[in-house]
């Protein structure tokens, strides 16, 4: 049988469903010293400060700063069904807005905080983890 992808109607509704039966790594990924480039590091200090976040067995939150693919390793040993890469992204909507976008649609992205391109990232745990 094919595996056919298909983009949740919302962030919300894939965590709601998801969170519960699935490992998930959450990847915060930013600059702090870069105004509002932390937005996903920021999530994943916050994240890790609450209870929720404290059972290593479902869920995983990593602080990845400018460079995450330094936290392959970290992700390799947890084995997650799901990684959710945060990070702040020119989208030209209202500041604060939040949007679930497929990883293979940010090829054109520019890499311009980051030591690698979040597509080239997530091809990788793509193949990494299936």
């Amino acid at each position: 049988m094919e595996r056919t992808k298909t983009l949740p109607p919302s962030w919300q509704t894939f965590l709601s469903q998801n969170l519960s039966r699935d490992k998930i790594a959450i990847v915060g990924i930013g600059n702090e010293f870069n105004g509002d480039d932390a937005a996903g590091v920021q999530l994943a200090r916050m994240l890790s400060r609450r209870e929720c976040a404290a059972d290593a067995g479902q869920v995983l939150v990593l602080d990845a700063g400018p460079a995450p693919e330094n936290i392959t390793g970290a992700l390799r040993s947890f084995h997650p069904q799901v990684v959710i890469l945060v990070d702040a992204a020119q989208m030209d909507l209202s500041p604060g807005s939040i949007a679930w976008i497929p990883w293979d649609s940010t090829t054109g992205m520019s890499a311009a905080s980051h030591m690698l391109p979040l597509s080239m990232l997530a091809r990788y745990l793509t193949l990494e983890f299936g």
